[in-house]
């Protein structure tokens, strides 16, 4: 069993637990956990994160002055291209080691659901409150799509965990209706949306990346970046010159290489590793569109972030796609249907009257455009029961070096 060094009792301690973690795996889940782990550290919190080693040597590890517990083993995220089952029961039964962990609450990252089920029973022994961050809801007809016949059992998963939930944190109102309508949750719920960091991207300089069209995020299937690239395809047409820009990583990058070359828009798309947050800023600022294809989003941060270098962005009308919701048609973007030819004529409307909008003030009348110190306060909230004195980072620790904790040793 791990053990855990006892901290001062008059510190307030909290106890993220979640398999996926920033910097290390790059996501909106893993950036959200990030951006408020650092900030309560600032607000005098002891912050531990409990996950996977995804660094080498010591099984303890601080950035920033956040403490990263490896309580297993890094596994495999992922078969193929399909969330690994094994490495969730792993994950899950690992979270048991953290009965003698010394915290005075646990927030639980909903996915892979198993550690829901450890750290209630931990929870409940121990006395301890603990809170569970919901990102999107699944449902008995997505799980019938995603993985057959093996779907009762994960929707089963999916609809006990969420019932074993004491107090939820949603990331979107939509994960909020869904876990009432579709998991039947009766446990009070608190809507707390996702954040971003209005001083990193004002401060971002413009980069000299350009490009017409960008994308930004995990390559995954469900993000339908074959479809943006479908999408390009047609547009080279009339716009021989089109510029593409995708950055991020995942299993499909391979797929998606290779799908560029037979399309002919090889010369068109340019595919990157994922960057530090000053960067892609500085991409977006360079660019005219911004494309979220995804039929899955739990909220789509990275649509507010693109908001606020000034894209419009461009998503699908999808009833999974949560970030929808986050478009004024016209404003701060558009939305398209989830077909090849609608979005090349959606994306040619957005970079037509590009220039014409204003994405950012868009955004902050819609009341969107909040900041991760905001949403801090909000967690820091619902997490104790307490409202919090001096939200925000310590003026020495403005951001982390993502190339600096590549190799931590």
């Amino acid at each position: 069993m791990t053990s855990f060094t006892k901290p001062d009792r008059q510190q307030l301690r909290i106890g993220f637990v979640s398999d996926g973690v920033y910097p290390f795996n790059k996501g909106g889940k893993e950036r959200r956990l990030w951006e408020i782990a650092r900030r309560l550290y600032g607000m005098g919190v002891e912050v531990h994160i409990y996950t996977m080693q995804w660094w080498e040597g010591k099984k303890t590890l601080e950035l920033e002055g956040v403490q990263f517990h490896a309580i297993c083993r890094r596994h495999s995220l992922y078969e193929g291209e399909r969330r690994s089952i094994l490495q969730a029961l792993l994950f899950g039964l690992a979270t048991f080691r953290l009965m003698t962990a010394q915290v005075d609450v646990f927030d639980v990252d909903h996915i892979p659901y198993f550690p829901i089920f450890a750290a209630r029973i931990i929870c409940a022994l121990r006395r301890k409150k603990m809170v569970v961050t919901w990102h999107e809801v699944w449902g008995r007809d997505y799980w019938g799509n995603y993985l057959g016949r093996l779907a009762p059992i994960s929707a089963a998963t999916e609809w006990l965990a969420a019932r074993a939930a004491p107090v939820i944190v949603a990331v979107s109102e939509q994960t909020s209706e869904r876990l009432v309508s579709l998991l039947g949750v009766t446990a009070p719920i608190h809507v707390i949306e996702l954040g971003v960091d209005t001083v990193a991207i004002q401060a971002a300089e413009p980069s000299e990346l350009s490009s017409d069209i960008l994308f930004a995020g995990r390559l995954l299937s469900h993000k339908n970046v074959d479809l943006l690239l479908q999408a390009v395809a047609l547009l080279k047409d009339d716009r021989p010159e089109l510029s593409c820009r995708i950055v991020g990583e995942g299993p499909e990058r391979s797929r998606l290489e290779s799908l560029s070359e037979q399309l002919g828009v090889a010369g068109n798309v340019v595919f990157q590793d994922f960057l530090p947050g000053a960067e892609i800023y500085g991409i977006m600022k360079s660019s005219s569109v911004f494309a979220l294809p995804s039929t899955r989003e739990g909220f789509g941060v990275v649509l507010i972030e693109a908001n606020c270098c000034g894209l419009p962005v461009v998503t699908v009308n999808h009833p999974d796609n949560a970030s929808r919701h986050l478009i004024t048609e016209g404003q701060n973007g558009f939305i398209a249907t989830v077909d090849p030819a609608n979005l090349a004529k959606v994306l040619n409307l957005a970079l037509r009257r590009a220039a014409l909008m204003d994405p950012e003030a868009s955004a902050e009348r819609s009341g969107r455009l909040r900041d991760w110190d905001e949403i801090t306060a909000a967690v820091f909230q619902a997490l104790t029961r307490r409202k919090p004195s001096a939200p925000g980072l310590p003026a020495n620790r403005q951001g982390l070096d993502v190339d600096q904790v590549k190799d931590p040793t």
